[in-house]
């Protein structure tokens, strides 16, 4: 493990293809890591691939392809690839018939991009936004009205995204589905517990939803985003990867070091996220980073 403040290492030649985190690695909720957008235009001047790789599920393709752009971040939309494409690629590849039922626990965009990038589908959640548990000890029918309403829709998946409008209402028909309902798939656009919401907040995430839901209905999701495998395999075809010579950085243990690992990609944890220096000292000699630095600026100083 190698810190790269420390020592003159030519990781922009020594590799051909860089994936890139967004948040906690190129900004922070609203604010540019230092030099973010000199550090890309470095390696896209010096004929290297440059993917984005980010396991947000609140914005579609516009909104992030904006906020590369008023940080002056140079982006090509084909080479970004966020937490709601990656979950279309999923439900894609289960090929299922057409009115297929969907239940999505996420943000407005997560159904946007959804809706954008599959085909035929029927997608539910939105109208459960204001509704939570508490009618039920007020209202017996509500109960009837959900049991009724998970009858009626069959469902084929259960995905689940960042949702700053989940609540109790949500939990519940969710794990009802997900138990009573024993061929519905339990899709997380991602695993992440937390995000860094600006340089002295760390936010919840998606994780923590997740996980409620499993505990809940005891059943396992299936994460679609990093740190999975079948995620790398995708993207190493798609892009043609050498994963000898492609590197992965991010700020994340959980997501970015391991979705490295997973695909045999060199690693690079930047400190200007959720991660520090302890957290990278306590793990596993086999499970640390090949390189850290304190921001993506290290790369071209």
């Amino acid at each position: 493990m190698i810190y790269l403040d420390n020592f003159k290492i030519d990781l922009i030649k020594n590799h051909d293809t860089f994936i890139f985190d967004c948040d906690g690695v190129l900004w922070t909720g609203s604010k540019k890591i230092n030099n973010a957008d000199k550090v890309i235009k470095k390696i896209i001047e010096m004929k290297k691939q440059v993917l984005f790789l980010t396991n947000s599920s609140t914005k579609t393709t516009d909104t992030l392809i904006n906020k590369f752009n008023s940080f002056k971040i140079p982006i090509n939309q084909k080479n970004l690839i966020h937490a709601g494409l990656a979950a279309s690629f999923f439900i894609n590849n289960l090929n299922l018939k057409p009115k297929s039922n969907i239940y999505i626990i996420g943000s407005e965009n997560l159904h946007k991009t959804l809706k954008d990038n599959t085909n035929d589908l029927i997608f539910h959640g939105l109208e459960d936004n204001n509704k939570t548990l508490n009618t039920f000890s007020k209202n017996k029918n509500e109960i009837e009205l959900l049991k009724s309403e998970i009858k009626k829709n069959k469902y084929s998946a259960v995905v689940v995204g960042w949702d700053n409008q989940f609540n109790t209402y949500k939990l519940a028909k969710a794990c009802a589905i997900l138990k009573y309902q024993k061929k519905c798939k339990f899709i997380s656009t991602n695993n992440d517990y937390a995000t860094p919401f600006s340089e002295d907040l760390i936010m919840p995430a998606n994780g923590s939803i997740v996980s409620s839901i499993e505990l809940s209905s005891g059943i396992k999701s299936i994460c679609v985003g990093k740190p999975s495998k079948e995620l790398g395999i995708n993207i190493i075809k798609k892009f043609k990867l050498n994963p000898q010579k492609t590197i992965m950085i991010g700020d994340r243990i959980d997501s970015d070091l391991y979705f490295g690992k997973n695909n045999s990609f060199k690693t690079c944890i930047v400190l200007s996220g959720v991660t520090n220096l302890e957290m990278i000292m306590k793990l596993d000699y086999k499970n640390k980073p090949d390189f850290y630095a304190s921001n993506i600026e290290s790369l071209i100083k």
